[in-house]
């Protein structure tokens, strides 16, 4: 970990080609790399936390989406455990906000290959034991049912490289910022990231977190839930497991279905 971080600190605008070049290459190697690596930019990642990096944050969780979908990973139990039940709620929130719409995917089914028929009980028990998980599932389901998204094909890998995005992107993949440390600051503009070593040196890369928490001040009347992940945010219990919203159900074949080219 503290490898990638040297290599952050000395070269920051080529650090995430490094990254690409990593990927490329653990992906190819032995499964004790390619998990060596993962858990070094899951500690990279929370490190930066730690210190208020946020620029490294947004680059390892990147980093970290791209790997999973480079390998065909799913999250497991074991890392959830660790997130929700090893780390704090500071450091790992937008891991935990990843890692829980990966977990909503594995367990609605996604298109790529055959979801283990098994995953929802693998997670049922973590959903149970930890109140913040199942308060994230809740709120993460929620949003895609309002927004009309299918659980099923709304991939946490895909990271589209906009932040304003076609009605047809967004039932896809996500936001290029949805889990960086400036969300709610950037909204549908531009990721600071994809910006030129200049303007990355101007642009305000510490941005406050109550961003992140504090409702929206408007003339009418807007219901705001706030993410469990966040320290400031009150955290609901909900009883298990009637009041646990499921994902969509798996979907029925279709007849005419075909592949798109």
């Amino acid at each position: 970990m503290f490898e990638l971080f040297t290599g952050w600190l000395h070269q920051r605008d080529a650090f995430r080609r490094h990254l690409d070049d990593m990927i490329a290459m653990v992906s190819d190697a032995p499964e004790e790399t390619s998990e060596c690596f993962h858990w070094a930019l899951v500690n990279l990642h929370i490190f930066a936390a730690k210190h208020d990096l946020d620029q490294l944050q947004d680059v390892a969780i990147d980093a970290l989406q791209d790997l999973y979908l480079r390998c065909d990973w799913d999250v497991t139990p074991e890392f959830v455990t660790f997130l929700f039940g090893e780390r704090g709620a500071r450091t790992t929130m937008r891991l935990r906000r990843w890692a829980t719409a990966m977990v909503a995917w594995s367990i609605a089914g996604g298109p790529c290959h055959p979801r283990d028929q098994d995953a929802n009980c693998l997670f049922e028990p973590l959903l149970k034991q930890f109140s913040d998980f199942n308060a994230e599932y809740v709120l993460h389901v929620a949003k895609l049912n309002k927004g009309k998204l299918d659980a099923r094909i709304k991939n946490p890998q895909l990271r589209i490289p906009a932040n304003k995005l076609r009605n047809d992107e967004r039932q896809f993949g996500f936001r290029q910022c949805s889990f960086h440390t400036h969300r709610a600051a950037v909204g549908e503009r531009r990721c600071p990231h994809a910006a030129t070593s200049m303007e990355l040196d101007n642009y305000p890369m510490l941005v406050p977190l109550i961003i992140d928490i504090v409702p929206y001040k408007s003339s009418r009347f807007i219901k705001h839930v706030k993410s469990p992940s966040c320290p400031a945010a009150p955290l609901r219990h909900y009883a298990y497991p009637a009041e646990v919203p499921r994902p969509l159900q798996a979907a029925r074949p279709l007849a005419n279905a075909a592949v798109a080219g």
